[in-house]
């Protein structure tokens, strides 16, 4: 239990609440003198941006256990991934890390969450991020400091048209090297390489079976088919 607090058996949950510090839902009680709270208020609301857009400087003062990303200075909160989710993004992250270890340790690989700091108002949270060992100054210990040379974004049904607009979008502007788009419903897999031009090209794709390579992780090629089935 957070906060330090043990929560027993024989203690009720208005003990527990009256011995932690949080006060960001306080009880409300149905009826006078029952010991279960009846209903949860709202969550005290967000310090406001300055002129309405967010900054990096306002997402270090929030204080809860949500994921949040900033996209063009807007407040993004992003839902805890779901169990296929997850299963695809470890997968993926084995296979890569397996790679770029046994390859001369190319570079660091880190999985979600993981704050991208792109600028003051573009804080992102990718569920996989590569950097090449000759850039590793960017990661410190809040997070990577610019921009990574691999992004993994695996879609999810409220994710798409983030992932595949806005994010594009923002990571084309900021110079990272390769995306890869992951989409576990459709089963297919595409990797973008920006171009001499700063735009983005399909240079690997696969729907259902086959092989998508990258040119980042220069050698470094995965069967779509083990991603999705988890082996």
């Amino acid at each position: 239990m957070q906060h330090g607090v043990q929560f027993t058996a024989v203690q009720s949950v208005v003990e527990w609440w009256a011995n932690t510090n949080v006060r960001a839902y306080p009880l409300n009680f149905a009826n006078k003198g029952t010991k279960m709270p009846a209903t949860l208020s709202r969550p005290a609301p967000l310090p406001p941006a300055v002129d309405g857009r967010w900054t990096y400087k306002d997402y270090l003062k929030l204080d809860d256990e949500h994921r949040y990303e900033i996209i063009n200075g807007e407040l993004c909160m992003a839902p805890a991934p779901g169990l296929g989710h997850q299963s695809v993004s470890s997968s993926l992250f084995f296979r890569m890390f397996g790679y770029a270890k046994r390859h001369h340790q190319l570079g660091k690989l880190l999985h979600a969450p993981v704050d991208v700091i792109l600028s003051a108002r573009e804080v992102v949270q990718p569920d996989l991020v590569f950097i090449h060992k000759d850039r590793l100054d960017i990661c410190q210990e809040r997070g990577v400091f610019g921009a990574p040379d691999v992004i993994v974004e695996i879609i999810s049904p409220t994710s798409i048209t983030r992932d595949r607009h806005s994010k594009l979008k923002i990571y084309r502007k900021h110079g990272v090297k390769e995306y890869w788009l992951v989409d576990p419903a459709n089963r297919s897999v595409e990797v973008l390489g920006l171009n001499a031009e700063g735009e983005y090209d399909l240079r690997s794709s696969a729907v259902g079976r086959g092989r998508v390579k990258s040119e980042v992780l220069e050698g470094f090629s995965v069967n779509i088919k083990s991603i999705f089935s988890g082996q």
